[in-house]
């Protein structure tokens, strides 16, 4: 007795399974349209079709659709839009993997935006003396400026000076203006 061969066909019963439930990836500030940030993966136990994977973007913040994009083949992130780290130092993308059934799995991608020293140091006069009498004491306060860099850390530390044959000096009032 000749037994009759059994065809078992693949149904799709597996969802997608990312790799990673969270994503880190940095990228400097003044990173060009185009660059690759990150991949993510997802495989689904699937045969054939069943198994083919789509990632798409769905919006941690508003504008992650504008400044992000994802292949929908290839998990790759690039960036789409100009990022700044003065604006945003990080932002959160909630990524999608789907199976051609509707089956489906979430990741999370951290991207941490690095600062380049793109912001010139802004100098602004608070106080001014018109006159300065000339028998004004040494230390008589003439001006007083503040100067603030959006750029953090080194980048934005600043200095300055004055001409070498002028009779006034700066001094610093160490006051440090704490950014949140």
């Amino acid at each position: 007795h000749d037994a009759l061969p059994i065809l078992v066909l693949d149904i799709n019963d597996n969802a997608p399974v990312f790799a990673k439930k969270r994503y880190k990836a940095s990228v400097p500030e003044n990173a060009s349209k185009g660059t690759f940030i990150v991949k993510v993966s997802a495989s689904d136990a699937d045969k054939g079709v069943n198994g083919e994977v789509m990632y798409t973007l769905r919006d941690g913040a508003e504008s992650a659709s504008e400044l992000f994009k994802i292949d929908e083949r290839s998990g790759d992130i690039v960036l789409r839009g100009n990022i700044d780290f003065e604006t945003a130092k990080k932002h959160e993308l909630k990524i999608e993997a789907r199976d051609h059934g509707g089956l489906t799995d979430s990741c999370v991608v951290i991207i941490e935006v690095s600062d380049v020293n793109d912001n010139f140091p802004v100098i602004s006069l608070t106080s001014f003396t018109n006159s300065v009498p000339e028998d004004a004491p040494v230390g008589t306060t003439v001006a007083v400026i503040n100067i603030k860099d959006l750029d953090s850390g080194v980048n934005g530390q600043v200095s300055c000076s004055i001409g070498k044959n002028i009779p006034f000096v700066i001094k610093s009032s160490l006051r440090k203006d704490r950014k949140s």
